[in-house]
Parts: C-alpha cells; sequence; structure tokens
C-alpha cells in the first residue's frame, strides 16, 4: 500500500492486505498518521514518518531511507526533523495532538480501511528500525518494545511510562542515546565497530554521543550490565570514548552513576511490572528480497558489526542481516522477529 499523504482518522486506522492481515506501508512525500484510536500497520519502507495514536501503535519493521522535504514550510511541530532528517517519530496514548484528527471513525473509502480492532493498551510495538541517519524519537503512555534500532548517527530518543524492551541492541554509531522508562530490558548485543560486545552502543570513530540511561529499579532492583533478566543490558554499554563492561551492578545510591559520558539515573522508588512480549505477528524485514540486493529498500549507513545475542534458544533465532554476525538474546518466543536482510547469526 502506498499512503502518500496526512491520514487524521478519529478513530481507529490500520493499513490492511486483503487477507486482513496487517499491510506493507510505503511512502515516498509527506506520510503522517494521526489517530484518536489504535495505529496498525505492517512493514514500512520510506521517508520521514511520524505517527501519533491516542491508543497503542503496532508496526512491522521500519526503514526511513530520507527526509520529507515536502514539509519545509508546514506548520507541523515537528516538521524541522521530518523535514531535514530521516526521522521516526511514534507517540502513543496522546492526549493533545500536534494536529487534531479529523476524519469521523469507523470509515471506509476506496476500499481502504480506517478502522481495526483496538490493540491492548496504549504502548508501541515495532520490529527492526532503520534509519539514514536520522533521530528515533518515541514517547509512550505504556509499553514500548523493538526489535533493535540502527540510526547510523541520529539520536535516539526513548520514553516510556512503563517498561522498555529491546530484544536485540540499540546502535547510534555516533548519536546521543537517551533512555527513561520504569525497567530497561536489552537482551542481545552485537559486535561494534571497536570490536565489543555491546547492547548499547554510539560508538563511532573512536568517539560518539553520550548515553544517558534513568530507571524506577531503585535499590530493590538494581541495573546490571551483563544481565538483561529483570533490568538491564546483556552486553557491554559502550560510546567508544567510555565503555562499561559486564558484569556490573550499578550502585544505588548515590541515584546518579557517571563513567565519562555514560551516565544511569535512578530516579524513583522501584516499581514491578511484566515486561512487555513483541506482537505476536510474524515480522519480516522490509530490506529483505531473498538475495538482500532490492535497492528500494535499502538503507545507506549501514555498518559491518558483527552481532551476537546472550542465549542459546533455537527457535528464537533471527537470520542477520548486513554482515553482522548474530546470535539469539534470550528465550522469549513472543519476541521473535524472523528474517533480516542477509546476516550469517548463530
Amino acid at each position: 500500500l502506498s499512503g502518500d499523504a496526512h491520514f487524521k482518522p478519529g478513530g481507529n486506522f490500520s493499513f490492511q492486505n486483503l487477507t486482513g492481515q496487517p499491510g506493507t506501508f510505503i511512502s515516498w512525500y509527506d506520510p503522517i498518521i494521526i489517530a484518536a484510536g489504535d495505529i496498525l500497520f505492517g512493514d514500512y519502507t520510506g521517508v520521514a514518518l511520524k505517527v501519533e495514536a491516542g491508543g497503542g501503535i503496532t508496526t512491522g519493521n521500519i526503514a526511513i531511507t530520507g527526509p520529507d522535504v515536502t514539509l519545509a514550510n508546514a506548520a507541523d511541530p515537528d516538521a524541522g526533523f521530518l523535514s531535514s532528517s530521516a526521522a521516526l517519530i511514534l507517540r502513543s496514548g496522546v492526549t493533545s495532538f500536534s494536529s487534531s484528527p479529523n476524519l469521523p471513525p469507523n470509515l471506509n473509502f476506496n476500499n481502504t480501511s480506517f478502522t481495526t480492532t483496538p490493540i491492548s493498551g496504549n504502548g508501541i510495538f515495532t520490529g527492526a528500525i532503520r534509519t539514514a541517519g536520522g533521530p528515533v524519537i518515541w514517547d509512550s503512555a505504556g509499553d514500548i518494545a523493538a526489535d533493535r534500532i540502527e540510526t547510523n548517527g541520529g539520536n535516539i530518543n526513548i520514553t516510556a511510562s512503563n517498561n522498555i524492551t529491546i530484544v536485540r541492541f540499540l546502535n547510534s554509531s555516533g548519536g546521543a542515546i537517551d533512555i527513561t522508562g520504569n525497567q530497561l530490558q536489552v537482551r542481545g548485543s552485537f559486535i561494534n565497530n571497536n570490536g565489543i560486545d555491546a547492547s548499547i552502543s554510539s560508538s563511532y570513530d573512536g568517539g560518539g554521543g553520550a548515553i544517558t540511561i534513568r530507571h524506577k529499579g531503585s535499590t530493590n532492583t538494581p541495573f546490571t550490565v551483563g544481565d538483561a533478566t529483570t533490568l538491564g543490558t546483556a552486553g557491554a554499554i559502550t560510546s567508544g570514548s567510555e565503555t562499561i563492561n559486564p558484569q556490573l551492578v550499578v550502585p544505588v545510591p548515590p541515584d546518579t552513576y557517571n563513567q565519562g559520558n555514560i551516565t544511569i539515573i535512578t530516579p524513583a522508588p522501584g516499581t514491578s511490572g511484566e515486561v512487555p512480549a513483541l506482537p505476536p505477528e510474524s515480522l519480516e524485514d522490509p530490506t529483505e528480497t531473498g538475495s538482500g540486493n532490492d535497492p528500494a529498500t535499502e538503507v545507506p549507513g549501514e555498518g559491518t558489526n558483527s552481532e551476537t545475542d546472550s542465549g542459546n534458544d533455537p527457535a528464537s533465532e533471527v537470520p542477520g542481516e548486513g554482515t553482522n554476525s548474530e546470535t539469539d538474546p534470550g528465550n522469549d518466543p513472543a519476541s521473535e522477529v524472523p528474517g533480516e536482510g542477509t546476516n550469517s547469526e548463530t
């Protein structure tokens, strides 16, 4: 499905194929979706994308190929990000929209449905995310769960009222990384440009952006580098100039732990809650074509990282992408995302 438009339904919104499953969505010009209810679509490939939902957001894999240059003079408050970079903006559980939805709910027009089965909760659930150097900006009133995020120099800014689960890793390749949530799990790892087995990396040519993590584990559930079972990362956290290697249990107090430009903050007493699983649908990488050479879905700036995960469950292995070598991070079958490019994984 191609959608070069602004969609603003007053209810739920979905892109679906003829079988009723989430449809593949492409856009080369100006895609913005703002809905008072839930938003659902499959894989997306195209220019900078903005999605705001009063309910939840569920998507497949997303590949952002470039900026949305048609928004250069638009009144949208995010036009600066979207028109100048390969940005991905997702906001769920929104109560005050940047632009008010104006289509009535339960609308069908020219075989396009603007409704869907409600999503449970008001979280953000996605597959693998790649941008061509643009930022990832996510804000959720519930949980956030994703396969992995790679921004090729763009900043990563993730905020959730509840838990954040990354099945594999976060890699900004130079951009700053800022994460705020209740409990954070980054279950996998990869070998970054400096040869470090990292779960979170901003490293690029020996340096990289600052990394800041805010969580609510307090003294009850300490943040552990080297153990993502409840709160922490499976591998190292590295900015290039600084690296926190496993095994480190971050001491509390004090409420702020610093190592160079890496900061881990515990701002509030511990809270409990289940870590969200990825949606049960099988999600395929939008860049996968069998041979892995479809120029229409390639995102520039892919590195040559070698990726590894921490677990041994063969059922959860994800075929690789690029030239990475990866193994699976854990044993949660609900978080599996099959089929990535041409990687070699074990």
